[in-house]
């Protein structure tokens, strides 16, 4: 009994919003493009893991230490969180 009123207390509610994945493109105009001999350009930023907002106490809320194992599901291991990445990109058909 003891045992199990320790575990509830580490019980911690890891809800969460997360911002995984963003894609933004710009195409240029095609008219401004025939003055320098170039059919078509775009512009373009693509970032993931842009935010996490939470109150869990760790540091990735979604965790899932042993996904194959219904016993150790959901159990943190201060695994770090995904990096966060941003790329720019520069597409030109001359």
């Amino acid at each position: 009994m003891i045992i199990i009123e320790i575990q509830i207390f580490f019980i911690e509610d890891a809800s969460f919003f997360r911002l995984k994945n963003l894609n933004i493109t710009y195409n240029l105009k095609p008219e401004l493009l025939k003055k320098i001999f170039i059919q078509r350009a775009s512009f373009s930023l693509t970032a993931s893991n842009i935010f996490v907002i939470t109150s869990y106490s760790g540091l990735d809320p979604e965790v899932n230490y042993n996904g194959t194992s219904n016993f150790n599901q959901g159990y943190d291991n201060a695994a770090y969180p995904p990096t966060r990445t941003i790329t720019l990109g520069l597409n030109l058909n001359l």
